[in-house]
């Protein structure tokens, strides 16, 4: 369970250090008030309520962060993994590029027509990974 809050904790707080603050070459500080902030918004509320849980040591802290955390899998997956690997039409490569410009990537380029991932997608990926099998192992064992 120390393993499953600490990784939730890490994510939540790399998170929102990301997204909300910006950190030149790491991420990109999104407009207030698009429909990327208002889900981003959505998921810290979220991921805030899954670690208080934690914290009080309710199993509904377990199942709130592995939901969040295969939903947001999933995310990540679709839009900079799949890119990633099959490669990106390329307009999808222009926003790609437009919005990752200034953050860092240390993913070499697979395809033509792919994207490299930053470094905040890339670790966000491993937090999420280490966040599930911990909550997993959790609730099976």
């Amino acid at each position: 369970m120390q393993l499953l809050t600490l990784s939730a904790g890490c994510l939540f707080l790399l998170f929102f250090i990301g997204e909300f603050v910006g950190i030149q070459g790491f991420s990109r500080r999104p407009k207030a008030r698009t429909m990327m902030w208002n889900i981003n918004m959505v998921f810290t509320v979220l991921w805030l309520a899954a670690i208080t849980l934690l914290l009080y040591g309710k199993t509904s802290g377990v199942v709130l962060t592995l939901v969040l955390s295969i939903l947001w899998v999933i995310a990540q997956i679709r839009a900079h993994w799949i890119p990633y690997i099959l490669g990106a039409p390329i307009e999808y490569q222009r926003e790609y590029q437009r919005i990752f410009k200034q953050t860092v990537s240390v993913l070499p380029r697979l395809t033509k027509r792919g994207v490299v991932p930053n470094l905040y997608h890339t670790l966000i990926l491993i937090l999420l990974f280490l966040t599930i099998s911990s909550g997993l192992s959790v609730l099976v064992g």
